[in-house]
């Protein structure tokens, strides 16, 4: 009986090896294959709409606020509280929409949602090394405006009551 307990600590001992390991090449993953984020995103006619730094201290903000609390991204958080993705997407739809004429996102239209689609792609999707930008259509532009007006005002109903 004296031996068989004796592997134990050494099965555990393996495990816990074992474990830290593969945390160690999780971590090296994901810090080393980090989305990329652009040095700004411009409209066409050059707006500057953010920057690196607005999307680093957004993250900062959206933690420090514990904003997955009041809601989700891409469905991931919060159980109460809105989907932060798929609301500002329906208001990048509406904005476009209304730039083409439509009174509504055309849903049953689908030669009328393949041109919305198309206007909140990127122009200029792929940054060279030189210009580090990301074009935008001024469609899109005004679709950010809005969706940063609709979840300011949201969230401050909210984040005024904190102090």
């Amino acid at each position: 009986m004296a031996g068989r307990n004796s592997v134990w600590p050494r099965v555990v001992l393996m495990v816990t090896i074992f474990v830290y390991v593969a945390y160690g090449i999780m971590a090296w993953y994901t810090f080393t294959h980090l989305p990329p984020i652009p040095a700004a995103v411009v409209t066409e006619n050059g707006t500057v709409l953010f920057t690196y730094n607005d999307v680093v201290m957004g993250k900062y903000y959206f933690q420090k606020y514990g904003l997955m609390d009041y809601g989700s991204i891409l469905g991931m958080g919060g159980y109460f509280g809105i989907d932060f993705t798929s609301y500002a997407l329906r208001i990048y739809e509406d904005t476009a929409a209304h730039y083409l004429g439509f009174d509504a996102v055309p849903q049953d239209n689908a030669s009328a949602m393949a041109i919305i689609r198309q206007d909140l792609m990127p122009i200029k999707a792929d940054p060279t090394p030189k210009d580090d930008a990301i074009v935008v259509s001024n469609e899109f532009a005004q679709g950010f405006y809005n969706a940063v007006k609709f979840h300011s005002w949201m969230l401050g109903l909210h984040l005024n009551n904190l102090g």
